[in-house]
Formats: C-alpha cells, sequence, structure tokens
C-alpha cells in the first residue's frame, strides 16, 4: 500500500513535464508564425524604406488571425520607423530601419495552475534592417 501511495504521488509530478512537451510545441509553433510575418514585414519595408502604415497593419492582421488574439492587445513600439529612409552608399545608421513589437503569450507553462504560478507574458520581437529605396 505504502508503494502504491509513493507511486501516485510520484506520477502526480511527473504528468506535468509530459504535459509540457506538447505545450512547448505549440509555443514553438506560435514563435515561429511571429517571426515569419515580423520577417514578412521586415522584407516589405526594406522596398518601402520604412515601416508603413498598411505594411504594420497586415502584419498586425495576419498574427491576431493566426493566433486568434486580439490585434489591440499586439502592442507596437513608438520607435518603430515610420519615417521614410533612403540607402546609402556606404553604411550608415541613418539608413537603418528598426521594427519592435510585443505579442502576449498565454499557458507558457503546461501546469502553471497547479503550481501556482503565473505564466502570461509576452514574446518581443526586434528586427533592425538596411533600407534599400533609393532617392
Amino acid at each position: 500500500m505504502k508503494q502504491l501511495i509513493v507511486l501516485v504521488a510520484v506520477f502526480i509530478l511527473l504528468v506535468p513535464i509530459v504535459l509540457q512537451i506538447s505545450t512547448e510545441n505549440v509555443t514553438y509553433a506560435k514563435k515561429n508564425a511571429v517571426e515569419f510575418y515580423a520577417s514578412n514585414a521586415t522584407e516589405k519595408a526594406k522596398q518601402e524604406g520604412c515601416y508603413t502604415d498598411e505594411i504594420i497593419s497586415n502584419m498586425l492582421d495576419e498574427i491576431s488571425k493566426k493566433l486568434r488574439i486580439d490585434r489591440e492587445s499586439i502592442v507596437v513600439d513608438k520607435n518603430t520607423t515610420k519615417i521614410v529612409k533612403y540607402r546609402l552608399d556606404k553604411y550608415s545608421t541613418r539608413g537603418e530601419i528598426y521594427l519592435k513589437i510585443s505579442v502576449p503569450f498565454k499557458k507558457i507553462i503546461a501546469s502553471a495552475d497547479f503550481f501556482n504560478i503565473n505564466d502570461d507574458g509576452y514574446y518581443i520581437v526586434e528586427k533592425m534592417t538596411l533600407s534599400e529605396k533609393i532617392k
């Protein structure tokens, strides 16, 4: 009987580890989706010289649709480049285009309630590239 009680206790403590594997796979897929859409927006912004409202709007729509979250919950940093920058003949920080978005992720830990852990957080993506727009 003593061994059964210990076995049940160990089993209860090991179940979250097994559940965490599937949770990690879901989180990995979400991260890849956010990175994919942010990279697409960066490529478009390179051609335009900045992150236009249309590029940002399309990126936010795609991310919110893919992750099934509210579009307003995705935070675009105020330092995101929205002024057109042009390509220069040599490297200079004047031609850099910057993007930073914060996407809320929930349920990162499989059994957070069991362990009384708050597992809500943000996945932050920062992209910096050089403009390809020519004057």
